[in-house]
């Protein structure tokens, strides 16, 4: 029997980030993807030009056809949502589901372009504390707890303070003398997780990709800490193999067969 997963994300016109490359994540993982459009993005591998965000009501909508139709669905992951009343509209689809969820608090684009109100801040939170694994960066983590020295730190804040179980990726620093590295934190506190093979390039869409794939695994039976050890592992042989320079700015992933 197919298992599907739904994305509730913005859009790619490169595909290289948002729901065209969750579903393309959801395909390597085996599973069938349902997605819900959030926002029409205007995007590159430079910068995002413009978006026109979707209304709660028309998220609400497209949520609703799902569910009005009988897919069984198996895990959500949520990914840019610029509408309080949008991230509002997908809390009571959640909560009616009750099904695995996976929140990647996407707050601002790469470039900054997008920046979300204190209003849509706190409907994130509010939908965050219904996941079971949100993977916010740590600028974003930040956001939410305030300032810490320390990223067990933070991360155990993060856990505290949401309730799920948090992977708090290590690309950003909180000290200059701060080491790269991702933390799982659950219930039974923070750790440092084993430290994968870098690339020395800044790579669009690779927190879309890892939230998605937790989410797939999720879907597949997986425990949480198993989904985002296997997530990583994915995206990495990804960074390391299927990287490319598509237009004039940052690499994406691409994923096309070498024969």
């Amino acid at each position: 029997m197919t298992t599907h997963v739904l994305t509730i994300a913005g859009t790619d016109p490169t595909g290289a980030a948002g729901i065209q490359v969750d579903l393309q994540v959801f395909r390597d993982f085996g599973v069938h993807g349902l997605s819900v459009i959030t926002a029409v993005v205007a995007q590159n591998t430079q910068e995002v030009q413009q978006f026109t965000a979707m209304t709660g009501a028309s998220v609400a909508a497209q949520l609703n056809a799902l569910r009005d139709d009988g897919i069984a669905i198996g895990a959500i992951k949520v990914g840019m949502i610029p509408e309080a009343d949008a991230v509002l509209a997908v809390c009571e689809f959640a909560e009616s589901l009750g099904v695995p969820m996976v929140v990647d608090p996407v707050l601002k684009s790469g470039s900054g372009n997008v920046v979300l109100s204190n209003t849509t801040l706190d409907a994130h939170l509010q939908l965050m504390k219904l996941a079971h694994v949100v993977t916010p960066n740590i600028p974003e983590a930040v956001q939410f707890t305030g300032p810490h020295t320390d990223v067990l730190e933070l991360a155990d804040a993060m856990q505290k303070l949401v309730g799920a179980s948090v992977l708090l990726k290590g690309g950003h620093r909180l000290n200059e003398d701060d080491e790269i590295v991702d933390i799982w934190c659950d219930e039974d506190g923070p750790r440092k997780l084993k430290a994968l093979q870098t690339i020395d390039e800044d790579v669009r869409g690779t927190g879309c990709q890892l939230s998605s794939a937790i989410a797939a695994a999720l879907a597949l039976g997986h425990k949480p800490e198993t989904a985002a050890v296997l997530a990583r592992g994915y995206l990495n042989d990804l960074l390391l193999h299927n990287r490319s320079r598509i237009g004039r700015g940052r690499a994406v992933i691409i994923r096309v067969d070498d024969d």
